[in-house]
């Protein structure tokens, strides 16, 4: 297995690697990412810079508290309601 599959397959080091390595989205981790919703919050807040609809249902949980504050303080009030409503469907 060639090292790039290992990397992409772990959340913490595909984040890693997509922010110092590539320094912006690595949509081919992003499925691996988003599972663990610590990495997914990290990776929303430090990378996407915004809201992150795909891995929402995965931050509904550990991530989800510090997701909806990220999106109040640093996008809009209305992303964060958006999110929010999902979490109620």
């Amino acid at each position: 297995m060639k090292i790039i599959e290992k990397i992409i397959k772990d959340p913490e080091r595909a984040y890693y690697y997509a922010r110092k390595v590539i320094k912006g989205r690595w949509p081919e981790a992003e499925p691996y990412i988003m599972k663990n919703s610590h990495w997914a919050y990290l990776y929303t807040r430090d990378i996407i810079k915004g809201r992150w609809p795909e891995a929402e249902p995965y931050m509904i949980g550990t991530g989800w508290t510090q997701y909806i504050k990220f999106l109040k303080r640093h996008i809009s009030e209305s992303e964060a309601e958006d999110a929010l409503a999902l979490r109620k469907k």
